[in-house]
């Protein structure tokens, strides 16, 4: 058994591209079928009653608290601008108006905040719980619990983002004294990493599993991307359209930003369903095996990786092994024999060894390369991907399946 060589440079680059393309067209099926647009209207909800309140009480409870106050109203005015595209002129009313005529802060308008922001953490876990097909807990005090802990950290999240802010702002002023102004691309590409961080830190502590730190970069980046570059289209329609959202009134920036943060989880949920889908991105190119997309008609080399050779007489496994894995016929043949006994002959575009896999036996037969062949084994954890997403694959297996069973009684009663 050999392995074919891994090609050029440019082979497996064009080989990367054609994957990250799969994966990319699955999220967009995935976020679809989840109907991720409902779950990010709901969330936007959640996250307005939760998040803009947390801003009226912090400023509320440093109220009189004199240049600590001034810079922390800085902080949060330059983390709108970061935020929300072109309404911090809506919001400085609103600051100014709080820090004026701040509400009386105890102990009662503390856990209103948190309540809050526990209703958005919970809808968060619940449908990162969904996009991951994971089972969230059982018990209602450790899910509670989980609930605290995300909100506690969440608020973290919002009190170092709000510390960065005013880093930022002292920074941006002394180059600027030095005539070194942060604009255009400069600003856009430190948006961009900062965002890339905080959904890197969002996705750490939301997601029900853990990713490597490649995989949670790809997908934090793709979220950073989309979220920066909306925000600076969104920003070029306010300004082009500065009457836009003005039907509300008062309520024009409540509009605005409800509209925005929707988006906002529109991309991070799309983030979400990129993340689940490079996790399992074996299983999303091998499942074509199996929905009647020949290996003729696949992407040339897309299945290098996976392909291993065997020559005529190799043994691919014997009766009595271990039955961790099935096999794909890509091209040749491969004999079953149990006992010294000719059973049948797998030709390309069938596959075998599955029974012993999923009823975790070893296997009751031997298989034998008859010819120069090219198999791709397939794993129990993607072969259990490929069903539990793949109805249409799972009736075509049943199918193939029952015919065996068919064949084999016909044989039996033959005797």
């Amino acid at each position: 058994m050999k392995h074919p060589h891994k090609g050029t440079f440019f082979e497996r680059i064009a080989r990367s591209l054609r994957v990250a393309g799969i994966i990319l067209r699955e999220s967009l099926r995935s976020f679809l079928n989840n109907n991720d647009f409902e779950m990010s209207a709901a969330l936007a909800t959640y996250s307005f009653f939760a998040l803009v309140p947390l801003l009226f009480f912090v400023i509320s409870a440093t109220a009189g608290t004199g240049n600590f106050a001034a810079a922390l109203v800085t902080g949060i005015e330059g983390l709108i601008d970061h935020l929300f595209p072109r309404i911090r002129e809506f919001m400085n009313l609103e600051f100014s108006v709080v820090t004026r005529n701040p509400v009386t802060i105890g102990i009662v308008a503390m856990i209103m905040v948190f309540v809050a922001a526990m209703s958005l953490v919970d809808s968060l876990r619940t449908t990162f719980f969904k996009i991951f097909r994971k089972d969230p807990p059982s018990s209602f005090v450790a899910t509670q619990l989980g609930n605290v802990r995300s909100a506690l950290v969440m608020l973290c999240l919002f009190t170092a983002l709000t510390g960065a802010e005013l880093v930022f702002s002292f920074v941006t002023g002394y180059l600027s004294s030095r005539g070194i102004e942060i604009t255009g691309a400069r600003s856009i590409l430190i948006s961009v990493f900062f965002a890339t961080g905080c959904m890197a830190f969002f996705y750490s502590i939301f997601l029900p599993v853990r990713l490597t730190l490649i995989k949670l970069f790809g997908a934090s980046l793709i979220s950073a991307v989309f979220i920066i570059a909306m925000r600076e289209i969104f920003a070029f329609v306010l300004e082009a359209n500065p009457s836009y959202g003005q039907t509300f009134g008062s309520l024009k920036v409540l509009f605005v930003m409800i509209v925005w943060v929707y988006y906002c989880f529109l991309v991070i949920l799309f983030g979400a369903e990129v993340a689940v889908n490079t996790e399992k991105r074996d299983a999303l190119v091998l499942k074509n095996l199996f929905a009647g997309q020949l290996p003729g008609r696949m992407p040339d080399r897309l299945l290098d990786r996976f392909i291993t050779h065997h020559s005529a007489g190799d043994t691919i496994f014997g009766e009595g092994d271990a039955g961790g894995t099935m096999f794909y016929v890509i091209e040749g043949s491969v004999d079953i024999n149990r006992e010294g006994t000719y059973i049948c002959t797998m030709a390309a575009g069938e596959y075998f060894g599955e029974m012993s896999m999923l009823l975790g036996t070893n296997r009751s037969a031997a298989a034998t390369a008859s010819q120069e062949t090219k198999l791709v084994p397939i794993s129990q954890d993607n072969f259990n991907i490929i069903l539990r997403e793949n109805a249409p694959i799972v009736l075509a297996i049943l199918r193939e399946m029952a015919d065996r069973l068919k064949d084999t009684d016909e044989s039996l009663f033959r005797h």
